[in-house]
Parts: C-alpha cells; sequence; structure tokens
C-alpha cells in the first residue's frame, strides 16, 4: 500500500507570510495540530511546517507576541516530508526516526500535495491485523 493511498487529500496550507492568529484559526477548524508552509499557492513548493508546537515554543514561550509574528517567523524550515509514491512501510520508518505525529506528502516537484498522520498510518496497520 502507497502513502497516496491513505492520505488526507487537498490539505490546508499557508504561506510564510500568514499571520499566527489565521494559522492557529486554521488548526481549529480542521481540527489539526499543523499546517503545511509552501512557497506560494500556485505550485504549493513545500517549505515548512508550522505546528501548535511551534506557536508555543517560538512565540509564547520566548514572550514574543504571536499575534504580530508570521507563520514564517515559526516555522520549521528543515520539514521532513513523505513522496506520495512511498510505501507505508517506508512512512512509518520516517516517522519513528524523527519522532513525529504529521507528515506532509510531496510529489515529484516538491509540492505539497496532502498531509498524513501518525494516527492516519496507525489505523491501517492496526485494520490490516
Amino acid at each position: 500500500m502507497k502513502v497516496k493511498e491513505i492520505m488526507s487529500v487537498h490539505p490546508i496550507y499557508c504561506s510564510p507570510l500568514t499571520k499566527l492568529k489565521e494559522v492557529a484559526q486554521m488548526m481549529v477548524d480542521e481540527n489539526c495540530a499543523g499546517i503545511p508552509v509552501v512557497e506560494n499557492i500556485i505550485d504549493c513548493k513545500l517549505i515548512g511546517m508550522i505546528t501548535d508546537h511551534d506557536i508555543i515554543c517560538r512565540a509564547l514561550a520566548r514572550g514574543l507576541n504571536p499575534l504580530e509574528m508570521t507563520a514564517g517567523e515559526c516555522m520549521s524550515q528543515s520539514c521532513v516530508s513523505v513522496h506520495l509514491e512511498a510505501s507505508i512501510d517506508d512512512c512509518y520508518k520516517i516517522f519513528k526516526e524523527h519522532g513525529l505525529q504529521l507528515l506532509s506528502v510531496i510529489d515529484d516537484k516538491g509540492a505539497c500535495r496532502g498531509v498524513i498522520s501518525y494516527t492516519d498510518l496507525r489505523e491501517v496497520f492496526l485494520d490490516v491485523k
């Protein structure tokens, strides 16, 4: 089974210029803890990921005002991703190796095409057994 078969398609994403207040509202609206950050909405090239943890650690914990900040100021720039053609076994290894809960799914051009959570993957493994 491939990642593209179980990933969430049509992901929400933001740009580095998106205000953190808007990012946080997107997380609430979509009931998620992370949003892929793309260079622009035309080619959707993945450049990072912003999570609720990033906002807490890179803004609030440092005494900065998140209402005055953008996604680009808080995002993780060394974004780990998985290719949409990767096997779910390879995806699982990436999750475990990096201790992540969410991965952006990219195509051959590095464009964000979906997201996959560790929970999504775990549910597939539980269904198989």
